[in-house]
């Protein structure tokens, strides 16, 4: 069996507990704090990252509808990840043109 690694940031973590919480409940942010957590790779920015995420925030939320945390994640995809496909509930990805699983 293969093993694959999952990518995300800090700011990803605390959009899905907050996610959790106040959608489901409690124990639904407990649950993935206590068990999916400790399985995921978590990459940390700089303040330069920070910088670009705001740059691509701007750029494309002329015309897209898309979170300061989704700039985010495109800058973590693009300037560390070499543009590996993206796990996804909606097409803000797809829409700056990340790849989609």
């Amino acid at each position: 069996m293969a093993l694959s690694l999952v990518f995300t940031t800090w700011e990803i973590v605390v959009e899905t507990v907050t996610l959790l919480r106040y959608r489901l409940n409690y124990k639904g942010a407990a649950v993935f704090i206590r068990t999916v957590l400790s399985k995921l790779y978590i990459i940390y920015l700089s303040d330069s990252d920070r910088a670009k995420a705001l740059d691509t925030f701007l750029k494309f939320s002329k015309d897209k509808k898309i979170s300061l945390c989704d700039a985010i994640s495109y800058t973590v995809i693009k300037e560390y990840l070499e543009g590996i496909p993206c796990i996804a509930f909606d097409a803000d990805f797809k829409a700056m043109g990340l790849r989609m699983m």
